[in-house]
């Protein structure tokens, strides 16, 4: 049996083996191009993978235009944030909210003297500031400001006089783009000791009242009331741009130095000397009081505030009243 077997695969290999070949060069080529083709395509995918990832990042965050009340909060931390750089708010009244067309705050029982007022908004627009003294007669106007609302907000200040002790009334309006869209945060401070003023004398709050009174009688525009305890004394007045008539009264004794000055108004924040328009003296009447001889025009451009610096001289001081309106022509 063993040479029978041995035998017939003898003769097996013999006639199959010549027949069976190496793959060769072709079929090597073709297990590669396979082995290629297969990586390429898990290549394909991958890539497809990351750029999936890449458009999904890409795409514009929708929560960043909305109105959600958590955006909201948002820009009026922000804001707050900005204000805090540039004063310490437990020693101040602050106020919040979101930005609305019209928003009114009162801070009630302030004594007279100088008041330093913060205020940022975050969002977009624009936020115009009208800081009053409320009472029961017609509200004095105590300045004004203009606020650009942006994602990361710079805080603008102003600094006011409170003639009398009283409520201070502030008034933010914003316009259509910061309404509902913005976030604004606030702070009133009361200046240091080595800022204060004399107390207001009542003899010269009357008188600016009654100066006032003179040049509210059958106008449209409220009068800018000034008293006169400072020896120099500077009020600012923001208006649009355009031409407008400058009417003036000062009631007591004395007389006082008037100078107006166009200033600029820049990133909501008025600065800077400007340049004078206006500089005259302008007598006080004790009895009876009346308007100024004569009035001045004057023409504002964009970005700019009228100031108003009134000098008493020593019979005046802390005892006239003196008050101006501006009105368009």
């Amino acid at each position: 049996m063993p040479d029978q077997f041995e035998s017939l695969f003898a003769g097996l290999r013999t006639e199959t083996l010549p027949q069976v070949r190496p793959p060769g060069i072709a079929a090597a080529h073709r297990t590669v191009r396979r082995r290629r083709t297969t990586r390429s395509v898990a290549t394909a995918t991958a890539v497809i993978a990351v750029a999936g990832t890449f458009a999904a990042a890409g795409l514009p965050d929708r929560g960043d235009r909305d109105d959600s009340a958590e955006r909201i909060d948002r820009l009026v931390v922000a804001a707050q944030r900005a204000v805090g750089q540039q004063t310490a708010r437990q020693n101040g009244l602050p106020a919040e909210g979101p930005v609305a067309a019209r928003t009114s705050q009162q801070f009630a029982g302030l004594t007279a003297g100088s008041y330093t007022l913060v205020l940022a908004c975050g969002g977009v627009g624009v936020l115009t500031l009208a800081v009053r003294l409320a009472g029961d007669a017609a509200p004095t106007d105590l300045g004004g400001q203009v606020v650009s609302c942006a994602a990361r907000p710079k805080a603008a200040s102003m600094q006011f006089r409170l003639p009398a002790d009283g409520t201070v009334a502030v008034s933010l309006q914003g316009d259509d783009q910061a309404a509902g869209h913005a976030g604004y945060s606030l702070v009133v401070t009361r200046t240091g000791a080595a800022d204060q003023s004399a107390p207001v004398d009542p003899e010269s709050s009357w008188n600016a009242g009654r100066a006032a009174a003179v040049l509210s009688s059958g106008g449209r525009y409220q009068p800018e009331r000034m008293t006169t305890e400072r020896l120099t004394q500077t009020g600012q007045a923001v208006r649009q741009a355009g031409e407008y008539e400058v009417r003036m009264a000062c009631a007591g004794p004395g007389a006082v130095d008037v100078r107006l000055q166009q200033v600029a108004v820049h990133d909501g924040r008025i600065g800077g000397t400007g340049s004078v328009v206006w500089d005259e003296q302008v007598e006080c009447t004790d009895v009876d009081p009346r308007a100024a001889d004569g009035s001045t025009t004057v023409v504002l451009p964009d970005n700019a505030a009228l100031a108003v610096t009134v000098i008493p001289d020593q019979a005046a001081r802390n005892r006239a009243g003196f008050a101006y309106v501006l009105a368009p022509v």
